[in-house]
């Protein structure tokens, strides 16, 4: 049991750091759009970009982030004989995606 509670210590600090990671660096993106646009007043994104902040960018992460934990949870099962259910995994990473999403709303708009 205490294999169990190290490993999903483990898996939420690592999607946590990977998301709050994520979304720093897709924020400092979006600052470097808005103050290179030549064509547009400082400030003015395009609604393809936004849809690609707010939906291509985090899907792709969330795809990721779930092989990466499923990856973790069979590396886990073979070596220390730890089993975590399939709901964890991905009720993980859906709040992961909703973090990533507020915090892209609010930076894009």
């Amino acid at each position: 049991m205490k294999h169990k509670n190290y490993y999903m210590f483990f898996i939420v600090s690592l999607v946590a750091f990977a998301t709050f990671t994520f979304q720093k660096l897709l924020v400092l993106w979006i600052g470097f759009v808005r103050f290179s646009a030549s064509d547009f007043p400082p400030g003015d994104i395009l609604v393809e970009e936004k849809l690609k902040f707010l939906i291509l960018y985090p899907a792709l992460f969330t795809i990721l982030v779930y092989i990466a934990i499923i990856t973790l949870n069979i590396l886990a099962r073979r070596l220390i004989h730890v089993k975590v259910s399939q709901s964890v995994s991905i009720g993980l990473t859906l709040v992961a995606l909703i973090f990533l999403e507020i915090r892209l709303i609010l930076a894009l708009f």
